[in-house]
């Protein structure tokens, strides 16, 4: 489509150049969303081909980082400003895949791709290592040691799923993986959810989105489509991102969300990880996230480890009292934590 000329009425020129185009392709910014004209020709076309059915063919393509508004947000997009012009235009081609070609060959030379270096752009990654994590609870050796495996750039899996009766410290545990995620990671956006508090559910997910520097998703959706809206807000700026759910037998149904988005998406995200801790979790045997999963049994804190969380917080408990205490209590880590933590 060639500019318009001068002296002609833009209104109509853009409306016959709409009926007349076989393709549109918006270049997604922040100055594409603040131009009225811009926003003015999405709509048009897509009235006129979408309401006529007679084209698909719209390709948007994020050219910078911006907030899209949700009226559009049921079109995906490529994002390519992180891309070098070589990967953005394997990308480009890759998104316009099927779409049958118009006959017109391009002559004009090739432009200069904007504001992008023939290197890739600078993008925050995971650490390659975290060290002096805080560990203010009786030590669940399998479980630090895989989270610290998860919030580095090498790990060997995205999701770390963990499973455990009541009482077992599921609770603290990711308490502390938020804690040391936030103190330990710096370019990590960090999140935990408690479905188990979900009769605040407004606050929650408030608070939620706030930690992960993304809007705040529309209140009248349904948990499920909440949780898309802010997965989808995650992916226009990827960045280091730890998502931790807890109480997941309690997730009604989000869970179906977890399975069928979160979790599919994670060998595509390199820069999300995802830490799911309840009585029950979601299966991953046999699954597309299998690979990419880790699953813990989390069982309840043997005596000794209670006696090393005393004397790290200097209670001169001998292990023999801390094993009667064990016992009295019947393992249950919320008693103990306090009876072996710091001194208030």
């Amino acid at each position: 489509m060639d500019e318009f000329p001068k002296g002609t009425e833009f209104t109509e020129r853009m409306r016959d150049a709409c009926q007349q185009c076989r393709r549109l392709l918006p270049l997604y910014s922040g100055d594409y969303w603040e131009s009225g004209a811009c926003t003015t020709e999405f709509d048009t076309y897509w009235n006129q081909h979408f309401g006529n059915k007679t084209a698909r063919f719209i390709v948007p393509l994020e050219i910078e980082p911006c907030t899209v508004p949700d009226a559009h947000r049921q079109l995906l997009f490529e994002s390519l400003h992180t891309l070098t012009s070589t990967e953005a235009k394997a990308a480009i081609l890759a998104a316009i895949a099927g779409i049958p070609a118009t006959g017109t060959t391009a002559t004009d030379p090739e432009p200069t791709f904007p504001s992008i270096a023939s290197t890739p752009a600078t993008v925050a990654d995971w650490p390659e290592s975290v060290d002096s994590l805080k560990w203010p609870l009786a030590d669940h050796d399998e479980a630090r040691l895989a989270f610290a495996e998860l919030i580095t750039r090498s790990a060997s899996f995205r999701l770390l799923a963990i499973k455990g009766g009541s009482e077992t410290g599921k609770s603290h545990l990711t308490e502390q993986f938020f804690t040391n995620a936030q103190r330990r990671v710096t370019a990590c956006r960090c999140a935990r959810f408690d479905f188990k508090g979900t009769d605040q559910l407004d606050s929650a997910l408030a608070t939620f989105a706030e930690h992960l520097a993304v809007p705040l998703p529309p209140p009248s959706a349904s948990l499920s489509d909440r949780f898309r809206h802010i997965l989808h807000s995650l992916a226009q700026r990827p960045h280091p991102s730890l998502l931790i759910f807890d109480t997941y037998e309690d997730a009604g149904e989000a869970d179906r969300w977890v399975r069928d988005s979160l979790l599919t998406s994670l060998h595509r995200y390199s820069w999300l990880r995802v830490i799911i801790a309840g009585q029950e979790v979601p299966v991953c045997h046999g699954k597309s996230w299998e690979d990419d999963s880790r699953v813990l049994r989390l069982e309840l804190p043997c005596p000794a480890h209670w006696h090393a969380y005393a004397q790290a917080n200097k209670r001169n408990f001998l292990l023999s009292f801390v094993e009667t205490a064990h016992e009295a209590v019947k393992g249950n880590a919320s008693i103990l934590a306090k009876l072996c933590g710091p001194q208030t």
